[in-house]
């Protein structure tokens, strides 16, 4: 909320519009709503970005939005990316090119991170040094069952959890919402 109103005050002062959502938000933009830049948009947004806060870990959320990202014109999804950029399998890229494709997030229409410009080679070489300071992600694979020892906690991991039938229950959900205000601008 603090960044949306940081956004409404520059907006006001100078007229420049700027971004103010979280990956989240994004998530929820992407997913349920259009690109339209309105009060009414970024509203909902916000309520359905609470929404998938409760129901989807933070994975899940990482994992959807670069599954819907736009990487480059008209090229969503990171694994798409991945194969028009470097020509293999998202999961088989370097830390290198990572860091590149992160590059390209903020502004997907205009850096490409392939051939580099010299901002795509300094930026990634920022963003590396800070997953290097930050210990990187670690997404370990799943253990396999017999050799797990049961007395220690034992992970929950995404594919053990019903994410089908939350997944239709937001959905369902959310979109009862958008009904709702699709209606009250109908009618008002």
């Amino acid at each position: 909320m603090a960044a949306i109103d940081k956004a409404l005050e520059e907006r006001e002062r100078s007229g420049r519009v700027r971004g103010a959502s979280t990956i989240t938000q994004q998530v929820a933009k992407n997913l349920f709503l259009s690109p339209a830049q309105t009060y009414l948009r970024k509203a909902v947004e916000a309520g359905i970005a609470i929404l998938i806060e409760l129901f989807w870990a933070k994975d899940r959320i990482l994992e959807v939005y670069l599954n819907i990202a736009e990487f480059g014109p008209g090229m969503f999804g990171v694994e798409k990316a991945s194969q028009f950029y470097y020509g293999r399998s998202a999961s088989q890229l370097t830390p290198k090119q990572s860091a590149r494709m992160a590059t390209v997030l903020p502004s997907p229409k205009r850096i490409e991170p392939e051939p580099a410009s010299d901002y795509v080679v300094q930026r990634s070489q920022w963003i590396l040094r800070n997953m290097q300071q930050l210990s990187g992600i670690r997404y370990l694979p799943k253990p396999k069952p017999d050799s797990m020892d049961t007395l220690k906690p034992k992970p929950v991991f995404l594919d053990s959890v019903d994410m089908k039938a939350i997944q239709d229950s937001l959905g369902t959900y959310l979109d009862s919402i958008l009904m709702e205000i699709q209606l009250d601008s109908v009618n008002n």
